[in-house]
């Protein structure tokens, strides 16, 4: 009886001792899980946050470019912009920097660089004034097709991009040489001759400054000695120049004969 009590009493405490080893065992495999659970919650917040931070640093890196884009719209002369054109400008909670590099008068290349908490980005920019319609600069204009009727040419329409522009100097030539000579210019809003006195097409006339403000358009009329004649593939180029300098030219548009 005795010898089976102490086999009970033997077979308990190993059985009390596995049950101990389990428990630990679990409770390490527990941790361990726990730790790597949480490693990797950890390494996802992080990831996030990157995200999020370089996603920030690339709308500030296009802010700057917005801005210098802004900047140059005002001139038609680049030449002179300087390096860097903003130096760690402020801007939601980060900051940007827009260098220039390949500066030239009509050409530019601008690089932004921006920083939001750890991140970083880098946007760079080649611009060429005559081939971007963002940097088309002060002035566009209607002129896609010019009417001429009988001594008189119209339908040019110049548009302001500015508050307000001066125009300084107009040249108008075609593509075949006409008899008629030129007679005056006027613009509209209201009608005023800013040129006057006869003269062949082709000098780049002194008119009589006028004011284009972006509120409305100013439209041009040519008047001729007689009426216009000219073969129906004429075309014409247009060249305005502003008091600031700056020029813009119109080619090749078609003529209609009303």
């Amino acid at each position: 009886m005795l010898d089976m009590l102490v086999k009970n009493t033997n077979k308990q405490d190993s059985e009390n001792g596995f049950l101990i080893v389990a428990v630990v065992v679990l409770v390490l495999v527990l941790s361990v899980l726990t730790l790597g659970f949480g490693s990797m919650v950890l390494r996802e917040t992080d990831i996030l946050v990157v995200t999020q931070q370089q996603h920030l640093a690339n709308g500030i890196a296009k802010a700057g470019l917005q801005r210098a884009h802004l900047e140059l719209s005002k001139d038609c002369d680049w030449s002179d912009t300087p390096n860097p054109i903003y130096s760690s400008v402020s801007y939601g909670n980060g900051t940007y920097t827009v260098a220039t590099s390949n500066i030239l008068q009509d050409s530019i290349t601008l690089t932004s660089t921006a920083t939001f908490g750890n991140a970083a980005e880098i946007l760079t920019q080649n611009i060429v004034f005559e081939n971007d319609p963002n940097f088309q600069g002060q002035m566009t204009a209607t002129v896609t097709g010019i009417h001429t009727h009988d001594e008189k040419l119209d339908h040019i329409k110049l548009w302001s991009n500015k508050p307000s522009i001066t125009v300084d100097k107009i040249q108008l030539t075609f593509s075949e040489v006409i008899e008629e000579e030129l007679d005056k210019i006027e613009v509209n809003h209201p009608d005023v001759t800013v040129w006057d006195g006869a003269t062949p097409l082709g000098p780049n006339l002194d008119v009589d400054d006028f004011v284009i403000t972006d509120a409305e358009h100013r439209k041009l009329k040519f008047f001729f000695d007689d009426n216009i004649v000219m073969d129906p593939s004429t075309t014409a180029d247009l060249t305005i120049t502003l008091t600031d300098g700056c020029t813009y030219t119109w080619t090749n548009i078609g003529i209609t004969v009303m």
